[in-house]
C-alpha cells in the first residue's frame, strides 16, 4: 500500500515556491496517515493484543476508523471514547464496523484522554499520544518515502508544512529530514476558537512535540482550512480534508523560498457535512 503519492501542485506553486503535496488518503483503510499509526502500533503490541479481547482507544475520526478496519481483521471488538464535535459521518463510519462508541462533552482530546486514563481500562489500550510507535513509523516510512520521491523528481527540500495532532507525524518526518538536509518545519494549529478535526494547539503539550525541532508555529481557523480545501479542489483537483486544507492556507503564510513538501493527511469524504453547512452560513 506504499508508497503514497508525491504531486506537484502546479497551479498553486510560484517562482519563489515549488509546492509537492505528500497524498495521505491513499492509504486503504481509513484514507489517511493513521493507517500508518495503527500498523506500526500494532505491530509494536503484538504480544499485548494477544492477551486481550478488546482494543481501547481515544481518538477524534482517523485513528479510530483506522483500528475499527484493524479490529475486524484482528477479530477483536473495539471501544472508542470520542469527542462530541465529531463529524457525523465518522461516527456512522464507526457505527457500521459495529465499534463501541462513547462519546463526551469535553473540548479535546487531550482534556477527554486524561479523564479516560484515570478510569478502569476494559481493555488494551494503545494510546496514540504516548506511543512511541506514532512518530517511529513516520521517521522509518513516511519521510524516508518523501526522500526518495523527491530525489527521483531531482529536488531537495527546503519546506515541510504539517498540521500539528498528536503530534506524530510532524515529529517524525521532521527528526528525518532535519538529519539529512537544511530544512524548516512549519507546525500548524487551529486559532484559539476554531476546531478542526484531527488538529490541536500545541498548549495541549503532546509530548511528540518534544522531538520536533519545529521552526515555525502558523495559526488557521477554520474558515481558512475549508476555503483552502475548495482551492485545493478548484486548482488542482485533489479533495482534500480540512487540516489539509489549513496546511495549505498555512503555507500561503510563509515566506520561505525553495521546495515545499505539504503534508495532506486525508480526503474531503469525511468533512462533507462541516463544509456544507459552512456554505448555507455563507
Amino acid at each position: 500500500m506504499w508508497p503514497t503519492p508525491l504531486v506537484k501542485l502546479k497551479r498553486l506553486s510560484t517562482k519563489r515556491k515549488r509546492l509537492y503535496a505528500k497524498l495521505e488518503f491513499f492509504n486503504p483503510f481509513s484514507r489517511s496517515i493513521k493507517d500508518r499509526t495503527v500498523w506500526y502500533m500494532i505491530e509494536k503490541n503484538k504480544e499485548n493484543l494477544k492477551k486481550s479481547k478488546k482494543i481501547v482507544e481515544v481518538s477524534s475520526g482517523n485513528t479510530a476508523i483506522a483500528l475499527a478496519i484493524f479490529s475486524v481483521l484482528l477479530r477483536k471488538s473495539l471501544k472508542i471514547y470520542l469527542p462530541k464535535k465529531v463529524p457525523k459521518t465518522t461516527k456512522i463510519i464507526l457505527s457500521l464496523l459495529n465499534v463501541e462508541l462513547r462519546e463526551e462533552e469535553v473540548e479535546s482530546t487531550s482534556e477527554l484522554l486524561k479523564k479516560v486514563l484515570h478510569r478502569r481500562i476494559d481493555g488494551f489500550m494503545l494510546n496514540q499520544f504516548y506511543n512511541e510507535a506514532n512518530p517511529e513509523v513516520h521517521y522509518k516510512f513516511t519521510a524516508r518515502e518523501i526522500d526518495e520521491q523527491l530525489k527521483i523528481l531531482h529536488e531537495k527540500p527546503s519546506v515541510i508544512v504539517a498540521a500539528i495532532g498528536t503530534a506524530g507525524h510532524i515529529a517524525g518526518i521532521s527528526k528525518y529530514f532535519k538529519e539529512k538536509y537544511d530544512v524548516k518545519v512549519v507546525g500548524v494549529q487551529p486559532t484559539p476558537n476554531s476546531f478542526i478535526p484531527g488538529m490541536k494547539r500545541i498548549e495541549n503539550k503532546q509530548p511528540f512535540l518534544n522531538y520536533s525541532k519545529i521552526d515555525k508555529i502558523i495559526e488557521v481557523s477554520f474558515e481558512e482550512a475549508i476555503k483552502g480545501v475548495i482551492e485545493v479542489a478548484k486548482k488542482e483537483g485533489l479533495l482534500v480534508g480540512l487540516s489539509s486544507g489549513a496546511v495549505l492556507s498555512a503555507t500561503k503564510k510563509v515566506n520561505y523560498e525553495g521546495v515545499y513538501v505539504l503534508i495532506f493527511p486525508d480526503d474531503i469524504f469525511k468533512y462533507i457535512g462541516l463544509i456544507s453547512s459552512f456554505h448555507k452560513q455563507n
